[in-house]
């Protein structure tokens, strides 16, 4: 079937373009307005998240009305779309699709890992690094490639403890391209999404495990640190940030970002309700601060998805955000009491998400944004089947 191909399509490229993502997207809204109309795709249930993300709409074109360039942020309110990949997902990825989501996702993660390596090989990374550490994948950053790749990661090893496979052939594939997508996530050397794909598998060691899972995910944390300090680039870069004498050192990555931080905050402070509005923070604000660093450190945005959002949008748009992030946890959380592995699963992306928003803006980041939010939504929609919670068939090996 068009519509088939073209989920599956999204599925197999968020994590190598952007571009195609975008076009099969394109292809699913039309055949699922097309379907609608004729009768072939019946919509019989309400989204019980949909009121949030019409909160959120209102309350980011509220902020954009009121923002200092008001032409420029409106100009950018068009990623106030993307978390709507969350009602995609909800009403398309519904089983036996499901489990094509899960393959194809992680087939686009060892694809790009492999490029990201040779690419570094042959042409170096992005920055100029020649070194294994660093690549990027099929992206030109490699903390992008490094944030997008630990939330494949994630979801691998979601599908492999929580059994989301039919077969042992089948979990043999998913081991091994979980592996290469891990293996991708070590050459990014983003330390950030490291960490936040820790807090993920801590949140599903404890979530399957209960009080064993405390335990478990110490030995994890453990092997994490030994791993850490056997490989030297990666040793080297996280020494540096746990050295305080290093945070001021604005020529460091972790030292600019105290920089943007801190200059995010100020803004928020002179516009607390509402905000400068989308887009107008890195142009008025944050580009300025070049003059204190000429060696192509980012100011495109403030690194942070917290203050981003209270810079941009203000109490209001922070509000209406964490009550869309609030509602998420609070569904999943009720599924995770009831042993639902579907939550389980949504629960850690979320925590890997929401950890990688400490260091970076990925709120409205096209690439991770429309992948977290379209595995959110098809999550979801197995969680909240009535099939799921009575029977327990749910089209996977139990």
């Amino acid at each position: 079937m068009p519509l088939e191909f073209f989920m599956r399509l999204i599925a197999l490229a968020g994590p190598l373009s952007v571009s195609v993502t975008q076009i099969a997207y394109g292809g699913v809204i039309v055949l699922f307005i097309y379907g609608f109309k004729k009768g072939r795709i019946p919509v019989n249930e309400r989204n019980p998240n949909s009121v949030f993300f019409l909160i959120l709409i209102i309350a980011l074109l509220v902020t954009t009305v009121c923002a200092e360039d008001v032409k420029r942020s409106f100009g950018q309110y068009k990623q106030v779309l993307l978390p709507l990949t969350f009602l995609v997902g909800y009403y398309m990825y519904k089983r036996p699709r499901l489990d094509g989501v899960f393959f194809w996702t992680l087939t686009g993660g060892a694809i790009a890992t492999v490029w990201g390596i040779i690419r570094g090989f042959l042409y170096g990374s992005p920055d100029g690094n020649y070194a294994i550490l660093r690549v990027a994948g099929t992206f030109r950053s490699s903390i992008r490639f490094g944030n997008l790749i630990a939330l494949v990661t994630a979801l691998g090893i979601c599908a492999l403890l929580l059994r989301f496979y039919r077969s042992k052939r089948e979990r043999n594939i998913y081991i091994a391209m979980t592996l290469l997508s891990f293996a991708g996530l070590i050459a990014s050397g983003t330390r950030g999404a490291m960490i936040a794909l820790m807090a993920g598998i801590v949140a599903l060691l404890i979530c399957v495990f209960r009080a064993r899972g405390i335990l478990l995910s110490a030995l994890v944390c453990a092997v994490a640190v030994l791993l850490v300090y056997i490989i030297p680039d990666l040793r080297t870069r996280f020494a540096e940030s746990l050295s305080f004498a290093r945070w001021g050192d604005h020529t460091t990555s972790l030292g600019w970002r105290f920089v943007l931080w801190e200059e995010s905050w100020r803004v928020f402070r002179e516009n607390p309700l509402t905000g400068v509005g989308f887009g107008n923070l890195a142009e008025y604000y944050l580009k300025p601060l070049k003059t204190l660093h000429e060696d192509g450190m980012s100011v495109a945005h403030a690194h942070n998805n917290f203050l981003q959002i209270l810079a941009e949008h203000g109490i209001l748009g922070f509000a209406a955000v964490s009550l869309l992030y609030i509602k998420l946890a609070f569904d999943q959380l009720k599924g995770i009491i009831a042993k639902n592995r579907f939550a389980i699963a949504g629960f850690v992306l979320l925590t890997v998400s929401v950890s990688e928003g400490i260091t970076e803006y990925s709120l409205f980041n096209s690439e991770l944004c429309m992948m977290f939010w379209l595995l959110c939504g098809g999550l979801m929609a197995a969680q909240n089947s009535a099939q799921n919670y009575k029977q327990g068939k749910d089209g996977f090996a139990s």
